[in-house]
C-alpha cells in the first residue's frame, strides 16, 4: 500500500478536486483501490472561543457528507 499526505492550504484543495478526475482514471484502468481521507483541524488546542463558528462550518460540511463533523 503506498499512502501521501501533506497539509494543504484552501486553494490546494481546490487543485486537489481538479485532478481527482486523473486519479480515477488511473484507479479504473489498472483496478486499484483508491481511498480519500480528509481531516480539518480548527484552532490551535488553547482557545475554545470558536465552538460557535464550529458549529457553522459543521453544517456546510454535512452538505459534503452527512457524518463530516469535528469529534
Amino acid at each position: 500500500m503506498l499512502t501521501a499526505d501533506t497539509e494543504l492550504g484552501p486553494s490546494e484543495v481546490q487543485d486537489l478536486s481538479d485532478v481527482i478526475p486523473d486519479l480515477l482514471k488511473i484507479r479504473a484502468k489498472n483496478k486499484y483501490a483508491l481511498r480519500f481521507y480528509v481531516r480539518i483541524e480548527m484552532g490551535d488546542g488553547k482557545d475554545c472561543t470558536f465552538r460557535r463558528s464550529g458549529k457553522r462550518i459543521e453544517r456546510i460540511l454535512k452538505k459534503v457528507k452527512e457524518d463530516f463533523h469535528f469529534r
